[in-house]
Parts: structure tokens; C-alpha cells; sequence
């Protein structure tokens, strides 16, 4: 999707305020998912992981909307059994992405945009 946007001209003022919401976004559902997960609400997880996955679908971190993706399939067993496995595999591939898109050169990671 990022391609798409600089190949339409939109610029990179636009592409970072983008990028920047969307890991606001990001932020927002691994915080969600951490706290569906620790009460055993398998729905709001997978609610969440299907926000992550759309997130992460339109900054192109294929690896990260690729879990997310697997997550949302997961039995209430599966989840109850992995979630903090996952979750923290979802938290580095979204760290791995911010890292990517940094490098890109036309976002830079504000304070809050860490995780």
C-alpha cells in the first residue's frame, strides 16, 4: 500500500502520517489482544487479531498479518495454550516492521511509537 501512495503522488508527509497512525493502531491491538488474552476472552482476541491483521496487511508486514491471520482461526484450547507465545511473536514482528519502515526513510518512530 505504500508503494501504491508514492506511486499516486500523495507524498511523504501524507505516507508518514499514515504509517504513524497506523502503529498507533498497531500499539492499540497488541495492548487489546494482551488484555483479552489475560482474561480469557477469546473473541476480543480474535477481534483484535483481525484489526492487527489489516493493520499490518496495509504497512506490508506479510509475517505479522500472516499470524494474525492464523490467530483468528485458533480454538478458544489453541489460544488458551499459546496466546503469550504468539503475542510476543506478533509484538517483535511488528518491532522487525517499525524498524523496516523506518528505514524507508519517510517515517520516523516518535517516543510513543516504540513498543
Amino acid at each position: 500500500m505504500l508503494d501504491e501512495f508514492a506511486s499516486l503522488g500523495m507524498g511523504k508527509a501524507f505516507e508518514a502520517e499514515f504509517i504513524g497512525q497506523c502503529m498507533t493502531d498497531a500499539r492499540v491491538a497488541l495492548q487489546r489482544m494482551r488484555v483479552a488474552g489475560e482474561a480469557g476472552d477469546w473473541d476480543q482476541f480474535r477481534e483484535q487479531a483481525h484489526a492487527l491483521k489489516g493493520v499490518a496487511g496495509n504497512l506490508g508486514l506479510l509475517q505479522c498479518a500472516s499470524l494474525s491471520g492464523a490467530l483468528m482461526r485458533m480454538t478458544g484450547f489453541e489460544l488458551a495454550r499459546d496466546w503469550q507465545r504468539h503475542l510476543e511473536t506478533l509484538i517483535q514482528r511488528v518491532r522487525q516492521g517499525q524498524q523496516a519502515l523506518a528505514a524507508r526513510g519517510s517515517w520516523t518512530p516518535a517516543r510513543e511509537d516504540t513498543l
